[in-house]
Parts: structure tokens; C-alpha cells; sequence
């Protein structure tokens, strides 16, 4: 059967030709239409008055109920989409792009209604390299991230590009490190702890820098802790920076020191640390963080951030997100910004990432990489992959799902989201994405796996809800998790 396209009846084709038609507008709406692309859209809408009867039909619309209306005068359709064509070529912005993208949409089709069957993954942004297409039934070790569908429901597809995620999921930079992150409660921030590991190991080194430089720099702690009238950094540590509630009090520790080193401090942390909502667009919402933090969990990965605000920018604080601390489907998507030379970048989605929920199934498929690895790395280890007996997760508490190579290990601490009918079709987080397995191919990338054969981690809220719970953060384990309405 490698190689090979599998045939199938007229209805099957015709429902997987408008899936795939459906699918392509989706890209095009989630990645080149959208306001982190801002100039694509006027002209978009410029061109297709011709095709439409008056304004109310295009004008300040989405692409999507453009498509709609273009649809319902056959003007475009999964079986026609030369008039798309010659619409989109006309954009500023990746115009050639797109059509590519199209004609290839157009090609899969085509294939489908003559009794093949191919499917694609999820288009990629403005300047990056198309995806490649895999068929299905070919026997290439691809399935788990390809032929699991991409294809969803369009309800979800008009609920996610309408809703505008990019204003409450942000573009985090942290000196070399990059990740996405996302608003919760009252004014927080959540990502992974891990994007903030290099900053925050060089300032859990400040009790001993107070301790051994000269007085003239800072004051010595010597009256603040003291064991047997000496120093006592532990002291400091465990008060400061390792407490059972697990916050780092970086700011209240910033206050021992004298006002021009602490002010040097600050700065770097200002300049070096922000969040930026709707990134790219004219839109675009930056913050700062506070130095104390509310929470700090290396063990888990867990990272939450407060926004530093005043009166200038308190009413411009995007809406959080609402969390689930119930439940995790088995499908999600994942909202992101995907580390890349053009830190300028959109918000990226990948669409329906499978979440394992069985144990047995995914002991079957990690046993099967397993093989795959000894052969080609024999260093690389996926023993942290399996779940508990009659568990959802790992020893350490870990969520396993499938992601596309482009979210695999570039979008530390992004969402993964599903479309909540019964909340007004709004965004409800149930995982943050942490890291992928195994690991050593991560640190090396020496080989070129099967994408089956790499698994994506993540914790879910429910574990993240438990976690504050335990730490004795209630309060804000209740502000993170209210219910937004």
C-alpha cells in the first residue's frame, strides 16, 4: 500500500473535498486575512465588491463571511476557485503566496474528486516554507500528526478568527529566550517556567552578591539574617526566593539594597523582560512585569507573571482567558508564536492536536517510537512519556498530545484551547504546552525522525488548579480560575 491513494466512493469525496476547501480558508484566514496582517484585508474586501452585489455584502466583514457571501452566488466554491484566485493575487502582503497555497489546495481537491485522497497540514504564515502534502494510506511514519485530522468544525473555524485570541495570548521576550503567554485573572500572566530559567537563576544569585560586595555597593545582610552573628544566605533564600507558597519576592529583596544598584536592576529587568499583545499589528499592547512573582514552579513548569500597570495603561489590560480545571478533551488547539529570525511574527494555530487520554494507547504508540529510536539515537529516551495506571498523565504530572513540527519545541507556554458552545463559542484554555520528547533529539535535532515518533508535553489546568491549591495559593488559584462570562 505505500505510496498508493486510496479510493472511495462520490459522497466520501465530495465530503472530504469541502473539508479540505474548508481547511484552506482557514489558514488563509487564521495566517495571511487577519489583524496581525492589517493591510490584506481593506484591499481583500476592495476587490471582491466586484463580485458582490453591495456593501453589506463585503464591506467590514471577515474573509470568512466574505467567502460566505462569494459562496452564495457561486462565485467560489470547493469546486471553482479561480475567481479566489484572482482575488487574493491582488494582496499586498504574500499575494503570490497565497495563491500558491490555493493552487495547491486546488490540486489536493482535484485528486479527492478523481478518487484519491490527500490531506495537509496547517498552512503556514507569511514567509515561511509550505508544508509538505501526505497521502493518506502511505505507509511513511507520518500519520499521528497528518492523517489525525485537520479538519474542524466551521463554527470553531468563525469562533477562533472572530474572537481575536492575539488580545489576550502574548509574545513573550526574555533576553535570549522567546515564548508565548496568556491572561488569566485579575492581572496575570501564565507561561512556563522554563522561558524565565536563565533570568531568574541570575537573580537568585543577588543574597550573595548583597553578602560579599563591599558596603559601599549594598548593605550586608548581616542585621537582616544572621545565625551565630554571621551571614546566613539560606536564610535569606528560603524567605525570599524558596518559599512553601512558591512566589519569588524579588522586589522586596531589591529593597535591602542601595537605591542606584537596585535602580540598575529594575531597568535591565524593564528592558529586558515585556509581553506584547496582538504583536505586529496596529493593535499592539506591551507590558512589563512586577519583580515579585506571584508564582514559581520549576518542578511542574509553571510560571505566573503579574502585569505591571498604572494609571496610563490599567484600562488598556487585555481580558483573560477562562480556564478549565475540570476537564481536558481529546482534541485542542494550540495558539502560539513560533520562535523564528522575524521576531515581528503573527499568532500561528494548530488545529485539532490529538491529546492522549488512554494509557494503553499511548503505551502502544510510544513503544513503537521506542524502536524507531534505539535504531537511529540510541541516547534519546521517551521512558517519561508513559502515564500511570488508570491515569491522564505522566509521573510528573505531564499531559501527552501530538503537535505539527512547526509547534513541536518553538511556542513554550501557549494554550491549548477548545471552542466552548456553551459560553458563547469563547476560548477555553484546558493545557499549556511545555516541552517535547525525547528530549536529547530536542538538544541535538541530529536526526530527522517520523513525526509519530515525537510526543508534545503539557500540564493541564486541572493539574495547574491542584498544584496552587497545595502550595496554599488560594487566592490566587480563585482569581486565575474565575469564570469568565
Amino acid at each position: 500500500m505505500s505510496g498508493s491513494l486510496v479510493t472511495m466512493d462520490t459522497r466520501e469525496s465530495e465530503k472530504l473535498a469541502r473539508k479540505r476547501y474548508n481547511d484552506l480558508k482557514v489558514d488563509i484566514a487564521t495566517n495571511f486575512i487577519c489583524d496581525n496582517v492589517p493591510d490584506n484585508l481593506p484591499v481583500f474586501r476592495t476587490q471582491c465588491a466586484g463580485y458582490l452585489g453591495g456593501p453589506a455584502k463585503y464591506m467590514n466583514l471577515p474573509f470568512l463571511d466574505i467567502c460566505m457571501n462569494l459562496e452564495s452566488n457561486s462565485t467560489i466554491s470547493y469546486k471553482n476557485l479561480h475567481d479566489l484566485k484572482e482575488i487574493l493575487k491582488k494582496l499586498p502582503i504574500e499575494g503570490d503566496a497565497i495563491v500558491k497555497l490555493v493552487d495547491s489546495a486546488e490540486q489536493e481537491i482535484q485528486n479527492i474528486l478523481s478518487g484519491g485522497a490527500a490531506v495537509t497540514q496547517p498552512a503556514p504564515g507569511p514567509s515561511q516554507k509550505p508544508s509538505e502534502t501526505t497521502a493518506i494510506g502511505k505507509d511513511t511514519g507520518e500519520g499521528f500528526h497528518q492523517k489525525e485530522s485537520h479538519v474542524f468544525a466551521y463554527s470553531e473555524m468563525e469562533s477562533l478568527t472572530r474572537q481575536n485570541p492575539g488580545k489576550s495570548i502574548g509574545f513573550i521576550s526574555v533576553r535570549d529566550s522567546l515564548g508565548t503567554g496568556f491572561r488569566v485573572g485579575d492581572q496575570y500572566v501564565m507561561t512556563a517556567y522554563h522561558v524565565f530559567k536563565d533570568t531568574f537563576e541570575t537573580l537568585n544569585k543577588l543574597p550573595a552578591t548583597m553578602v560579599e560586595s563591599p558596603q559601599s555597593t549594598v548593605k550586608p545582610l548581616s542585621k537582616i539574617f544572621t545565625v551565630d552573628g554571621k551571614e546566613d544566605i539560606k536564610t535569606c533564600v528560603e524567605r525570599y526566593l524558596a518559599p512553601t507558597n512558591k512566589e519569588l519576592r524579588y522586589q522586596t529583596l531589591l529593597q535591602h539594597i542601595v537605591p542606584s544598584f537596585r535602580e540598575r536592576i529594575e531597568k535591565r529587568w524593564i528592558e529586558d523582560t515585556w509581553i506584547a499583545f496582538n504583536k505586529g499589528t496596529d493593535k499592539e499592547l506591551k507590558f512589563n512585569f512586577d519583580l515579585n512573582i506571584p508564582f514559581a514552579d520549576p518542578v511542574n513548569d509553571i510560571l505566573i507573571l503579574k502585569l505591571r500597570v498604572d494609571d496610563g495603561n490599567r484600562s488598556k489590560i487585555p481580558e483573560p482567558l477562562h480556564l478549565d480545571e475540570f476537564e481536558i478533551d481529546t482534541r485542542m488547539h494550540l495558539i502560539g508564536y513560533l520562535k523564528s529570525e522575524n521576531v515581528a511574527k503573527s499568532l500561528k494555530i494548530n488545529i485539532n492536536c490529538k491529546v492522549y487520554s488512554k494509557a494503553t494507547e499511548l503505551q502502544k504508540d510510544v513503544k513503537e517510537a521506542k524502536g524507531w529510536w534505539a535504531k537511529n539515537m540510541p541516547d534519546a529516551n521517551l521512558d517519561a512519556c508513559f502515564y500511570e495506571s488508570g491515569k491522564e498523565e505522566t509521573a510528573v504530572g505531564r499531559t501527552i498530545l501530538h503537535a505539527s513540527e512547526e509547534f513541536e519545541h518553538r511556542s513554550s507556554g501557549c494554550p491549548g484551547v477548545i471552542i466552548d458552545e456553551h459560553t458563547r463559542n469563547c476560548l477555553v484554555v484546558q493545557l499549556m504546552y511545555l516541552s517535547g520528547y525525547p528530549s536529547r533529539y530536542y538538544e541535538t535535532e541530529r536526526v530527522t525522525p517520523p513525526l509519530e515518533y515525537c510526543f508534545e508535553s503539557g500540564v493541564s489546568m486541572k493539574r495547574i488548579a491542584a498544584i496552587l491549591s497545595d502550595a496554599g495559593q488560594t487566592d490566587l488559584k480563585n482569581s486565575v480560575f474565575t469564570r469568565v462570562m
